[in-house]
């Protein structure tokens, strides 16, 4: 389910969460083009606790939650799903899955917010 584009960043982590399929993800976004917060937010429906997107300064990092990432070259943005210490990273090959939250982030950029998920 790695998409080779950027812009399907948030197609395939709603469908990590959701536990479907990228096409079915793209139906449910109504689109294929880059993902805005809100319809991701939308897309979750219940399975999302929070109904936006929260900024890591005022609270901790969920441990289960959609990752807003703002990459340090050319302020392009990236989601991500983390799931206690791993991080599912969409434009990784799965067999890249990082079990240290820490390496993973290291030199990638910073995240900005947090969209805590309720387990199912």
């Amino acid at each position: 389910m790695q998409p080779t584009a950027l812009p399907l960043c948030g197609h395939a982590c709603l469908a990590m969460v959701l536990g479907v399929g990228l096409i079915e993800a793209m139906k449910r976004m109504g689109h294929s083009r880059s993902t805005r917060t809100r319809e991701l937010v939308e897309a979750l429906g219940d399975r999302a606790e929070d109904k936006r997107l929260i900024p890591v300064r005022q609270r901790p990092i969920p441990e289960f939650a959609v990752l807003k990432v703002t990459w340090n070259i050319r302020r392009r943005s990236h989601f991500v799903v983390r799931k206690g210490s791993f991080v599912h990273d969409p434009l990784m090959p799965a067999k890249m899955l990082y079990k240290s939250w820490s390496s993973w982030l290291e030199g990638r950029g910073r995240v900005t917010s947090a969209l805590k998920l309720k387990e199912e």
